[in-house]
């Protein structure tokens, strides 16, 4: 648990599951190797509580937008698998 919460990477994906662009984002999470990870998928409409690094947090033009939190801060958004990777790949 110590671990996880100093070393946990959460993924917030704002999209609908079923939806192409949401699915392509989540295989670009579950291709990797990442054991302290944390995946949420959430509708567009969903508030997550203030206290949450992501709240606030929007899609972009509707498509479905990912961010990647780390602690308290999070990145910035991405809708592209491949961004998404890159920032997981990051350290």
């Amino acid at each position: 648990a110590d671990d996880l919460l100093a070393n946990g990477i959460e993924v917030v994906i704002l999209g609908r599951r079923g939806q192409e662009d949401t699915g392509t984002l989540l295989r670009a999470v579950y291709d990797r190797s990442l054991p302290n990870r944390v995946v949420q998928v959430l509708g567009p409409a969903v508030e997550l509580p203030a206290g949450h690094p992501a709240f606030g947090r929007r899609q972009l033009d509707g498509q479905a937008t990912a961010y990647v939190c780390r602690g308290q801060t999070c990145s910035l958004p991405v809708t592209e698998p491949a961004a998404l990777a890159a920032l997981l790949n990051t350290r």
